[in-house]
């Protein structure tokens, strides 16, 4: 008797997607591949890092089938038992036996462009940053009172106003992949900036926030206020005392390490019934599904992840891993009263110092 091998067909793959089939792998191949998600990955072709056209493609694959999966997705979309969401395919033609063709048009209700509006958001509402500062600006004298004591023989006493200058401050991100901040609720960014004084161990730390609460733009402006106190000053005798005040920016830099989530999206899909023409839509829905959709989609849509992908399933949110942010502004500002004597005698030096050792100095009479 003669033994026959038995022979196995398996469809391609890229067919059987089109269809809204899923090929899965053989008894053997899929016990390997459960402890090696690297197999799934190139049998679904999925993309190794992340990138926004990357998960387009890769979403495409899983999320009508996903959706189909999905017990309450399908009360969103109003799908019956007997409905499905219509799959796009390109234009085709069937020549029967006699000669006569059909034609079928393509079916393109743009899925893809409609998830080209997917973002991916900061893992995390509040972050504390030590940056980099680049430089320093000085950004000049404000005078707070002027007192000439040229003739006098004692110090005189006086009040400076209280004088407030407003400034601005910013912060600019940037993210290689176009993930956004502030997708779903505020992301707010506090920057410790130093400032060295130029004094052994003495370094100042001025803190600055900035808040991302929308996807329109990647910068943060606000308006920042210096106020300089009323506070009382001396004049020394034999000169002219100049109380101001001296106001530092920094420019600074640096990174933020992160993970970040798939935002929602919102799809308008035709429904088709199962085992109708596929041509026939039955009704057109329009739903904005959430992050938690999204979990559900990649759960249910196809057995594996992307590896640039991971599910929080505590929270029911689908990450994508390590995703790093740049950043750069200017802010601070770091303010203080300064002193300038300028003698009558000009034979003398005038003289410009901290407040605080022009104190000393009038004090001694060493000015």
């Amino acid at each position: 008797m003669k033994k026959y091998k038995k022979l196995l067909m398996v469809a391609p793959l890229a067919c059987m997607l089109g269809t809204g089939a899923v090929a899965l792998p053989n008894a053997v191949h899929a016990a390997e591949s459960l402890s090696s998600p690297a197999s799934f990955t190139n049998i679904y072709d999925d993309g190794t890092s992340y990138t926004k056209e990357t998960l387009e493609k890769d979403l495409y694959k899983r999320i009508l089938r996903g959706i189909e999966n999905t017990p309450e997705l399908r009360q969103k979309f109003k799908l019956a038992d007997d409905e499905g969401i219509q799959r796009e395919k390109g234009a085709s033609s069937l020549t029967d036996p006699n000669g006569n063709t059909t034609e079928y048009p393509a079916i393109n209700y743009g899925l893809m462009d409609q998830l080209s509006k997917v973002e991916a958001g900061i893992v995390g509402s509040h972050f504390d940053v030590n940056p980099t500062v680049d430089s320093y600006e000085d950004l000049g004298q404000t005078n707070l009172l002027t007192i000439n004591n040229d003739d006098g023989t004692v110090a005189q006493t006086a009040q400076t106003p209280e004088t407030t200058e407003k400034f601005s401050e910013s912060m600019s991100y940037s993210n290689s992949t176009g993930m956004k901040l502030g997708i779903g609720s505020s992301t707010t960014v506090k920057v410790k900036i130093p400032f060295d004084l130029g004094e052994v161990s003495q370094t100042v730390n001025i803190n600055s926030e900035f808040s991302f609460n929308n996807t329109v733009t990647n910068t943060s402006t606000h308006e920042k206020s210096v106020t300089f106190k009323s506070q009382p000053v001396v004049a020394a005798p034999g000169g002219t005392t100049t109380y101001y005040g001296s106001i530092k920016r920094a420019k600074f830099s640096g990174t933020i390490q992160t993970d970040a989530y798939l935002a929602g999206v919102t799809l308008k899909l035709p429904i088709v019934k199962k085992n109708g023409n596929s041509y026939d839509i039955v009704h057109t829905e329009e739903v904005t599904l959430t992050p938690e959709d999204m979990y559900a989609i990649f759960k249910n849509g196809l057995p594996v992840l992307p590896p640039y992908l991971s599910f929080d399933d505590e929270n029911k949110k689908v990450k994508v891993n390590n995703a790093p942010f740049t950043f750069s502004g200017e802010g601070g500002y770091y303010s203080a009263v300064k002193v300038k004597f300028t003698p009558k005698d000009s034979n003398k030096s005038p003289q410009e110092m901290p407040y605080k050792e022009y104190v000393a100095k009038a004090q001694q009479g060493a000015l």
